[in-house]
């Protein structure tokens, strides 16, 4: 594992707001696989695979919202080997034959939308590419990864949702990983790199994954803890640890009653 990606202490990934533009509940999405590949430097390139059916609306855009020091670009959406034209810019105004086999970058207030026409009604599978720099980020004592994916409280239902993180080296199977609220998704360690996936007709998921650097940094601080306590309680007898305990517990009862008087 690269240095860079070996001193990450926390990867946190929350599923939010991806949609369907003018979506109705008519339009649904059966799938979203995203493949986030971390390069030695920090950056990502994502590959994601939307297979959906629509029946109204223009386009499908996949918003970002702040993105601080990071940019995303090298856009491109490819359906059945077709590849749509990149636009310089994208006006969401557009038809639905003015943004037929095309996409775009649309700068909001708060971020981008990764946008790219619906072209056509019926059943698609659009795989969508993109860089994305500074996908680490730099903490004081640490680097973290903070990001919004995949779509979290969707209009439309999403059958299934499923991440995939990797890097040049693999992820050993010893990073700890925990999920929650992914209300029955699963989020661990498989086999070299992190997986995320949804059960189908729910795809909030969020998870939070200690690493090995998060590992030691744990273990530091419970080892100071532990010495500090032996040094506080230095030469004491049983006794005068108990009488301590009662002395502390009686401070503790008097700024309470105080508090409440006041």
């Amino acid at each position: 594992m690269s240095k860079k990606f070996k001193i990450f202490f926390i990867f946190l990934f929350v599923f939010t707001f991806l949609s369907l533009y003018n979506s109705v509940k008519a339009n649904t999405i059966n799938k979203i696989s995203m493949d986030i590949f971390v390069d030695d430097n920090g950056n990502a390139q994502v590959t994601e695979v939307w297979n959906c059916k629509t029946n109204q609306g223009t386009e499908v855009y996949h918003p970002y919202y702040n993105l601080g020091s990071s940019k995303i670009s090298n856009l491109s959406v490819s359906e059945n080997g077709q590849n749509y034209t990149v636009l310089s810019s994208w006006n969401t105004s557009g038809t639905l034959d003015s943004k037929a086999y095309k996409c775009g970058i649309n700068t909001i207030s708060n971020g981008v939308e990764l946008c790219w026409g619906i072209s056509t009604y019926g059943s698609h599978t659009y795989t969508v590419n993109y860089s994305i720099s500074n996908f680490v980020s730099e903490l004081n004592d640490s680097q973290m990864i903070y990001w919004t994916l995949i779509p979290y409280n969707f209009s439309n239902s999403i059958g299934n949702a499923y991440i995939k993180i990797h890097a040049n080296n693999p992820i050993t199977d010893s990073v700890c990983v925990w999920g929650y609220g992914n209300y029955g998704g699963t989020a661990y360690v498989y086999d070299g790199y992190i997986e995320m996936q949804s059960y189908p007709g729910d795809a909030r998921l969020k998870k939070i994954v200690l690493t090995e650097k998060g590992d030691e940094a744990s273990d530091l601080v419970k080892e100071q803890i532990r010495r500090m306590e032996r040094l506080l309680v230095k030469d004491m007898t049983a006794d005068d640890i108990d009488c301590l305990f009662q002395l502390t517990q009686k401070i503790r009862e008097n700024l309470i009653e105080d508090l409440e008087c006041s």
